[in-house]
C-alpha cells in the first residue's frame, strides 16, 4: 500500500556491487588501469516523467605515498638533524602490506647516518633497511612488514651533511614505493620503476611516487680554519675559525684574501 505525497521527497540508498568477472571480460587490465573513475548513471521516473538523473562514481583503489621533512632549509656547513616523513595511503582503502621504499638523497648530501627509522603504527614492523650510494646519490631501502592491509606513516631521522660548495638553492628528496598488496597506483603520483624495487625484474612498470624540496642555504662568510701540523701530518694544534665578509659585487666570484702575509685567490660558491 502507497501513500500519496502531494509534495515531500524520496530518499534511496542503493548499494551496488561491481561484477569483477563480467567487468575483466569486457575490458582488459591496461584499458581499466587508464582510468580512475567508473561512472554508474541512476534516473528517478515518475508518472513516466524523468524528474532526476543522479551520476555516481566508483572510484579505483589507488595506492599512494606523499613526503614531508621537518625543516624547510638547512645548512651547507654543518651537519643537521631531519626527519623525514613518508605516508602510505589509499584513496579508497586499507590497502599498503608489505611495502618498499626507496628514498633517494639529492647529491649535494654528501653523507647521511641513519639515526632511527620508525612507523606510526603498532602493527606494522620495519622489517630491514639499507643504505648505498650509486653515482653520486645516497639511497636508503626501507622494507615493512605487517599481517593486515593498512595505511600509515614512516618516519625516518637522519643527520645529513651536505657539500660546503653547494649553492643556495631548493633540492628534490625522492621516495618510490611499492605495494605487492594493491599495485594500482594514483594517476599522476607515479614513476617508472628504474630502480626495480618490486624485484619483478622489469624497469619500466610504474610504482609510486612522490618528492619533497629541502632549501640548502649557503653562508654569506667564508669560514676558514687553520690547522698545525707536524713532519708526520698529524694534526697539533687548531686555530679557532675566522668569518671572512665576501664582496658579492664581484660577478666573477673571486676573492682575494691575505692570511698571515700569503696572498691567497679562491673562488667563493654563492
Amino acid at each position: 500500500m502507497f501513500n500519496l505525497v502531494k509534495n515531500g521527497n524520496i530518499k534511496v540508498n542503493n548499494m551496488k556491487k561491481i561484477d569483477s568477472l563480467a567487468l575483466s571480460n569486457s575490458i582488459t587490465k591496461e584499458e581499466l588501469l587508464k582510468y580512475n573513475y567508473i561512472y554508474n548513471y541512476s534516473t528517478a521516473i515518475c508518472n513516466n516523467t524523468v524528474h532526476a538523473t543522479a551520476v555516481t562514481d566508483f572510484k579505483t583503489p589507488s595506492s599512494i605515498i606523499s613526503v614531508s621533512t621537518n625543516k624547510e632549509n638547512i645548512s651547507s656547513q654543518v651537519e643537521n638533524q631531519i626527519c623525514l616523513d613518508i605516508e602510505a595511503s589509499n584513496n579508497c582503502v586499507q590497502s599498503w602490506k608489505d611495502g618498499k621504499f626507496l628514498v633517494k638523497l639529492p647529491s649535494q648530501i654528501v653523507n647521511a647516518n641513519i639515526d632511527e627509522i620508525r612507523t606510526n603504527s603498532s602493527n606494522v614492523n620495519i622489517s630491514k633497511y639499507s643504505k648505498y650510494e650509486q653515482d653520486g646519490n645516497i639511497y636508503i631501502q626501507i622494507d615493512t612488514q605487517n599481517e593486515k592491509p593498512i595505511n600509515f606513516a614512516i618516519s625516518l631521522y637522519m643527520t645529513i651533511r651536505c657539500d660546503p660548495m653547494t649553492k643556495t638553492d631548493n633540492y628534490n628528496i625522492e621516495v618510490y614505493a611499492s605495494n605487492p598488496e594493491n599495485e594500482v597506483y594514483e594517476v599522476d603520483h607515479t614513476k617508472s620503476d628504474i630502480y626495480d624495487i618490486n624485484n619483478n625484474g622489469d624497469t619500466n612498470d610504474e610504482v609510486a611516487y612522490a618528492k619533497t624540496g629541502v632549501n640548502i642555504m649557503a653562508p654569506n662568510n667564508l669560514i676558514t680554519t687553520e690547522n698545525i701540523i707536524d713532519e708526520n701530518g698529524n694534526a697539533i694544534a687548531k686555530k679557532e675559525s675566522e668569518n671572512l665578509e665576501i664582496d658579492k659585487s664581484d660577478l666573477s666570484k673571486t676573492q682575494k684574501i691575505e692570511i698571515k702575509k700569503y696572498l691567497i685567490i679562491i673562488q667563493v660558491v654563492i
